[in-house]
């Protein structure tokens, strides 16, 4: 068991991706616009859209599924880059 003074938010919120499994009802893929659109079981709606590379649609889909259990909020983006720029590479 894990004393609360040494939980980190990071912590929580992996506890809530692995817990938190939200159904796709429909999934859209727009190939030109670089554009992802998930509606889901809850009748909410994830869009994600890509810039400046190749479209992908498993990462579309993945991006979306993050993006709806993280609150679908502007926060995504900051929260993405704040974990990559944290990340330990190894060779």
């Amino acid at each position: 068991m894990c004393d609360m003074k040494d939980f980190r938010v990071d912590d929580f919120i992996v506890s809530v991706l692995v817990n938190v499994k939200p159904e796709v009802k429909n999934l859209y893929f727009n190939r030109a616009k670089g554009v992802t659109v998930v509606v889901w079981a809850d009748k909410s709606v994830t869009k994600v859209t890509c810039y400046n590379e190749d479209f992908d649609e498993e990462k579309g889909l993945a991006m979306c599924y993050m993006k709806k259990v993280l609150g679908n909020k502007g926060n995504f983006n900051n929260k993405l880059n704040k974990w990559l720029s944290e990340a330990i590479y190894q060779d």
